[in-house]
């Protein structure tokens, strides 16, 4: 065990005694509930894209969070505008609690830092509202979140949460990463995005830690779709537009998208990797298979 980690541990137990013997004291931890669906309940209902009212867990949801809990190693390639990085976000904040404490995550977005930060602000909104624990005790968000800066967060127990951006030379995280969340993985603007993969993969080698990695997909190249294609340990998931139709998605929108020339809806709704809309040649064209057929020529 490393001396950051007892550390954490050793703070985590002295908030515990500390509570126990406030007079004001309620509980040690928040008691939050097994079910995910029953968690989001508990710290408020994430809003509807439209109507900004609280919206259920929907089933499709639901079971990316069980994969990630089950699989730990998870690749998912899904729909835009079906909620799934505030899933995902979701389903990090509820094993905050508990799987993760003590722990580092890392959520990794973009290739600058303020695109990452922004993903810890969605992620901090989680808790800006007082919930109530199964206890009955009442919890507000400095119970709750006892640092917060720009780029990282960190909770009473201990786990906290850092933010980088897709570079290589700053995703060399510590020792005690586990959980590593990429958003978006075929989107970081590198002509060889596979450094980043191989700077994060061995984050979590100490925790044996969760590893998701979510995107729509952006053609025929880099690591995510590598990663999709091969036989390897991660459980992959593709989430279309269909699992969520008539939910967050209206029968109007859908067909609105569909009609958009502007858009290759195969791709960014239908979970399907095609060619890259700017690519200069298509992909076919530089397969391995066809190389044979081409001279190559000194100018």
């Amino acid at each position: 065990m490393t001396a950051e980690k007892t550390t954490k541990r050793l703070e985590h137990v002295l908030q515990k005694i500390h509570r126990v013997k406030s007079p004001s004291s309620q509980t040690s931890d928040p008691k939050i509930p097994i079910s995910f669906m029953e968690f989001n309940e508990m710290i408020g209902l994430p809003p509807h894209p439209k109507t900004k009212m609280p919206t259920k867990i929907f089933d499709y949801q639901n079971e990316l969070d069980r994969i990630i809990n089950d699989y730990h190693k998870v690749l998912l390639t899904k729909s835009r505008k079906i909620g799934a990085t505030e899933t995902a976000l979701r389903s990090v904040a509820k094993n905050c609690f508990e799987r993760y404490a003590g722990y580092d995550v890392m959520f990794i977005a973009g290739n600058r830092q303020r695109q990452a930060d922004r993903l810890l602000t969605r992620f901090d909104k989680l808790f800006w509202n007082e919930f109530t624990d199964l206890n009955g005790f009442k919890w507000s968000y400095s119970d709750i979140i006892t640092k917060k800066s720009s780029s990282s967060l960190e909770f009473f127990n201990g786990t906290t949460i850092h933010t980088f951006p897709a570079t290589p030379e700053a995703l060399r995280g510590s020792e005690n990463v586990i959980c590593v969340l990429l958003d978006e993985a075929a989107h970081f603007k590198l002509l060889d995005d596979r450094v980043v993969y191989d700077a994060l993969e061995p984050n979590i080698a100490n925790t044996e830690g969760d590893f998701v990695c979510i995107s729509t997909p952006n053609g025929k190249r880099g690591f995510f779709y590598d990663l999709w294609c091969e036989q390897n340990e991660y459980y992959k998931l593709a989430q279309p537009y269909t699992v969520s139709y008539g939910l967050l998605l209206s029968e109007s929108y859908i067909a609105m998208k569909k009609n958009d020339a502007r858009i290759d809806f195969e791709q960014e709704f239908n979970c399907q990797f095609t060619a890259s809309r700017n690519a200069a040649f298509p992909v076919e064209l530089f397969a391995d298979a066809t190389l044979e057929d081409y001279e190559l020529v000194n100018i």
